[in-house]
């Protein structure tokens, strides 16, 4: 996913679980940096847009392989509140040349 999509949905997800803690001092003062810090998140903060964690392509750029396309798929640990799995599978064969074939069950 380009940038300019992926970081509306980062914003969004970060929001997400925002909402769980409104007003503990952690929160709001990591959510008050980032809003100094970058005039892009101030601007999709605002926009309000929640989402929860979910499913999504995530690419990587390998120094020897090139572009790798995972899938990310974000999993809640039941009875742990706030914890998750993020659990990459490959999305294309460019991970089994990365590891000497041993991804050999993906697809193009």
């Amino acid at each position: 996913m380009p940038l300019d999509e992926e970081l509306p949905l980062l914003v969004a997800t970060l929001r997400g679980g925002y909402g769980r803690h409104v007003d503990e001092p952690a929160w709001e003062g990591f959510i008050a940096r980032l809003l100094e810090a970058s005039d892009d998140f101030a601007r999709l903060w605002r926009s309000g847009d929640v989402a929860p964690p979910g499913s999504r392509i995530k690419v990587v750029r390998h120094a020897s392989v090139g572009e790798i396309r995972l899938t990310s798929t974000s999993m809640r640990v039941s009875g742990v509140p706030e914890t998750r799995i993020v659990v990459y599978t490959p999305a294309t064969r460019r991970v089994a040349t990365m590891c000497g074939g041993c991804a050999t069950s993906t697809t193009r």
